[in-house]
């Protein structure tokens, strides 16, 4: 797992930080499943990675202790969608869009590179 920066902002930061975890680890990423449960070697959708950045603030609002980093700690009784949503800063369109469980990695990774350079993944104006 990527080491997650201390103060790691919601939004672009996460974007950035997620994308590069899935890109650095392709192998803990499945878009298709918020999370799949291997013990230490968990995999995140993007909403679960977002939530997983944040964690500290899940973990503590679940009276839950982390032992070891990047191993399954968070609570079955986290909103993921919720989570991962707060933690990119996106709106319910975004959400869904980004979120989809079809989505290509590829989909996903260019998703996130928007994200991360600050870009709305929808609009209403066309870019040119």
């Amino acid at each position: 797992m990527i080491p997650v920066p201390a103060g790691l902002q919601p939004g672009a930061q996460t974007a950035a930080w997620v994308l590069e975890q899935i890109t650095t680890y392709p192998e803990t990423h499945n878009q298709s499943d918020w999370r799949e449960n291997r013990g230490c070697q968990t995999t995140y959708c993007v909403a679960g990675w977002a939530a997983v950045a944040h964690g500290e603030q899940f973990i503590n609002s679940h009276n839950m202790k982390c032992s070891s980093a990047g191993c399954d700690c968070l609570s079955d009784q986290v909103d993921w969608r919720e989570a991962g949503k707060t933690a990119l800063m996106l709106d319910d369109i975004a959400a869904s869009q980004l979120f989809w469980g079809a989505n290509s990695r590829e989909t996903v990774l260019g998703y996130l590179a928007r994200l991360a350079a600050g870009k709305p993944l929808h609009s209403d104006v066309l870019e040119v």
